[in-house]
This record gives C-alpha cells, structure tokens and sequence, in this order.
C-alpha cells in the first residue's frame, strides 16, 4: 500500500512540472476572443465609450464574463471601447472590451463589468433625456440647407464635440428625408436632425440651422449631471498569474493523497508502536 502511494505521488509531481507554466508579468490576448466566438449570439450590439470608474480606484478586465481569471487590471479615468454586452444569469452586464478604437479586426482586450464603468455621453444618453422632445423631419427644412457647402456633424446637440467638420454635401441631392429621421430644437432655438448612418458615421446630429458651424458651444445642461468619477489608485496591482485548471486539479488531488498517505503511515507506525 505504501510503494502504491509513494507511485502515485511521484506521477503527480511529474504532471506538476510537465503543466504549462505562466508567468505573473505576462498578459496573453488571444487573436480573437474564444467566448464571443461561443455566445456571440447572447451578445448584444453595444459600441459604447466608458470610463474606468472601479470603487477600489482601477477596474478589472477578464478573460470572460463567466471565468475568474483577470487579464488587465485599467487604472481609473482610462476610456474603454466596448464593442458587445454580455448580461450574465445573476444580471451583470459584461461589455467586451477592444484594444483600442473601433476596429473589427482587433481581438477583445477582455471583459468588464459596467457596473465599475461610467458611459462616455453619447447619443444614448442625450436619447434617454430628450427623447420625449424629439419630431419627425420635415421637407420644409430642406432650404436650410440649399447652400451650404460644407456640413458638420456632431456626436450630439450641446455636445460641443465635432465627429466630422467637413462631410460631403452631395448626399444632399438623394433628399435629406432619406437619412434624417428625427429631429430636436435646443434652447437656443437651433433645429437639428439626427442622421443614424452617413458614409461610415453612425448616430451622429448636424445643426439644420447652422449647419457648417463648427463653434456651436457647448451646453452643460443639456444632460443630467454625470456621476462623481473616483479618483485612481495609486498602485495598480498586476493581475496576478493565472493557473490552468489542469493545474488546480492536480494540486488538489495531490493534498488529498499526501493526507492520506501521512495518515496511513503515521496511523501504521502507531499502530505497530503498540
């Protein structure tokens, strides 16, 4: 029984050192992202900007929403670029979050909570607190932009940030009606017209009553206040390595035999002691 375990023993430290080993300072990204390959189709389209807003001051970036293993930790006040929500069984929201910018070929940096995240306004947001005050686009505006040259389109009314300050005009000629849907008038009085997509920009306003007007101010009312952003950590720790579950299976077993095998031998010697 004794040579058994001590065998057994032996076959486990060997699968041990032969287990492949990881390195704390390393952070493999995968080219591509295994988990949205698998449930891409529980994902939801999201393309939304956050900022890193985690409660301990930095916020952490995994493998997957449904795996412990952390593959970044982002100090807070860093933008992240996520591309997909993933809303687990207990509720969490997951955002998949890109490398950098919106690039179809980059591979997912990892995945965060959005409960540790604040969105960047956007569309969405200027959405969410003028929808009710929002009208259909009518002919009638088309004069208002007959000549002008040059259009500038923004992320959205009151935002003071410009998304293009130079688009064509020719699409003009197909009808503005054809790809303005909704409309918005500001507390200035300046109608504008929201545009969902116009030769690769998507969901973006251009002001129909200034409409090459790349100084319109900004309008700090025109959203809720934003939430407090916490301040960031001054150490961020490393994510720590990351152990195969090949790895943590053997481990187990080989405390489970190691108890064992001190309790036969200890419990033997005793045994022929008396």
């Amino acid at each position: 029984m004794k040579k058994s375990l001590c065998r057994v023993l032996s076959v486990l430290f060997l699968c041990l050192l032969a287990a492949p080993a990881v390195h704390a300072d390393s952070i493999v990204l995968p080219d591509g992202d295994p988990f949205f390959d698998r449930y891409g189709d529980d994902c939801e389209y999201l393309q939304r900007t956050y900022t890193a807003n985690g409660p301990d001051g930095y916020v952490s970036l995994y493998k997957s929403p449904l795996s412990t293993q952390v593959r970044e930790n982002i100090a807070n006040g860093e933008n992240l670029y996520c591309s997909s929500l993933y809303t687990d069984a207990d509720g969490v929201q997951w955002g998949g979050v890109w490398r950098s910018t919106w690039n179809e070929n980059d591979p997912l940096r990892g995945w965060v909570r959005l409960s540790d995240c604040v969105v960047v306004p956007d569309y969405l947001s200027f959405a969410a607190a003028h929808e009710s005050e929002f009208f259909p686009y009518d002919a009638s505006y088309n004069q208002m932009l007959e000549n002008a040259e040059r259009l500038v389109l923004w992320t959205y009314p009151g935002s003071g940030t410009v998304s293009q300050e130079n688009m064509d005009t020719g699409w003009l000629a197909d009808g503005p009606e054809s790809y303005i849907s909704q409309c918005y008038e500001d507390s200035a009085g300046r109608v504008w017209g929201y545009i969902n997509y116009l030769y690769g920009y998507r969901h973006v306003w251009l002001c129909l009553s200034d409409p090459a007007n790349t100084g319109i101010p900004a309008d700090p009312d025109v959203l809720p206040p934003q939430p407090e952003l916490i301040p960031p950590a001054d150490e961020i720790p490393s994510p720590g390595p990351s152990i195969p579950l090949l790895t943590v299976g053997l481990i187990a077993a080989l405390a489970v035999l190691t108890a064992v095998f001190i309790r036969f031998f200890f419990g033997k010697q005793k045994k022929n002691a008396n």
